[in-house]
């Protein structure tokens, strides 16, 4: 029996992300530019099962799995093409000459607990990153209130310590996380601070309102000293999103790693020098290339430099204004800081992984 249709998503992550799909892009040439992984025979059915993730899903058909949405822009008959569930029949096939995707799942009966949707990725991965304040610039911290001073003179405080701060605007949070300027983040090719990381000490909660208000530190991580900022926890609302190319041309590098390293793996968090500012939003793909090595020409002794070659693909999972947190999809070999990201070219993923 055929089963009612139902659509894919990320599971509630503790911070928002919202990255509306963008229309995809027409074939070329006539034909269609989305393609089966090698090997895959169609008709081609799958069912998908707790622990699986949409990229996984994603990869496990389409030689390029940024191009999933796609897949759901040729299915107008599904209303909300961000959710997959446990029990779903994936069902690709080909029809007019175009790769279509049918998703049917079983009735009722099959359901006796409710079910959650997959991730996009595992969620483990990129949870602490959500988690945390992050990266903030220059601009951004002047405008934070920050810690005064305590009514007993103390000049370090604790958990359970009621402090005064100052510097709130009107609409103010009640709820801050306490934090204090980290190291810079400095382009590799301008040489400008991007922003600083941030260390976080601990959360507070505001007791009253007024000019100078008290608050009350609830968990403390570190010492949390005066001059110290509060930056407004965001809101949990676990918003999802969706793995695609950029709708415009993105160049920058993967310059900095979360962790004290040079080289990057499947599953490691690194930071490009792209945030809002440069139209990046969570969701999109690049490619990661490593920049060819120079030679001296066998034959005419002159200098050449190689072609640079696609190594991997990251994802952004948490953009900043001029940094980005990704993800690291996959890799032929390490990436290293320094290699340079791009848009994906249609194909590409096909190249690296069949070499």
């Amino acid at each position: 029996m055929l089963r009612h249709l139902k659509p894919l998503a990320l599971a509630s992550l503790s911070l928002a992300l919202l990255a509306p799909a963008p229309t995809p892009a027409a074939p070329r040439d006539g034909g269609d530019r989305l393609r089966m992984v090698p090997g895959r025979h169609l008709p081609y059915e799958y069912v998908v099962k707790k622990g699986d993730t949409l990229w996984d899903i994603a990869a496990r058909f389409l030689k390029n799995p940024w191009q999933w949405p796609e897949i759901w822009e040729r299915n107008s008959y599904i209303t909300n093409p961000d959710l997959i569930y446990p029990g779903d029949l994936l069902v690709f096939d080909q029809r007019d000459g175009m790769l279509k995707l049918k998703v049917v799942r079983a009735g009722p009966q099959a359901r006796a607990l409710p079910l959650e949707a997959i991730p996009t990725v595992r969620a483990e991965l990129i949870l602490p990153f959500l988690n945390r304040p992050g990266i903030a610039t220059d601009e951004e911290l002047k405008h934070l209130p920050y810690v005064l001073a305590s009514k007993d003179a103390r000049v370090i405080f604790g958990q359970h310590d009621v402090v005064y701060a100052r510097g709130f605007d009107a609409d103010a949070a009640q709820r801050y996380d306490v934090v204090r300027l980290g190291p810079e983040l400095v382009d590799p090719g301008s040489r400008r601070v991007l922003g600083h990381r941030l260390d976080h000490l601990g959360v507070a909660e505001v007791l009253d309102d007024g000019p100078v208000r008290r608050l009350r530190i609830v968990e403390a991580y570190q010492e949390i000293r005066p001059g110290d900022r509060l930056l407004p926890q965001p809101a949990r609302t676990g918003l999802h999103f969706m793995p695609r190319a950029p709708a415009q041309a993105v160049n920058g590098v993967l310059f900095a790693a979360e962790q004290s390293v040079n080289e990057l793996g499947q599953g490691a968090v690194g930071i490009i020098n792209l945030g809002t500012q440069a139209g990046v939003e969570p969701g999109q793909v690049l490619t990661v290339y490593r920049s060819g090595r120079r030679i001296d020409d066998p034959v005419t002794g002159k200098p050449v430099v190689l072609p640079e070659e696609a190594i991997g693909t990251v994802m952004v999972f948490r953009p900043f204004a001029r940094v980005s947190y990704v993800l690291v999809m996959d890799s032929i070999q390490a990436i290293r800081l320094g290699d340079s990201v791009r848009s994906p070219a249609a194909g590409e993923r096909q190249a690296r992984l069949e070499r």
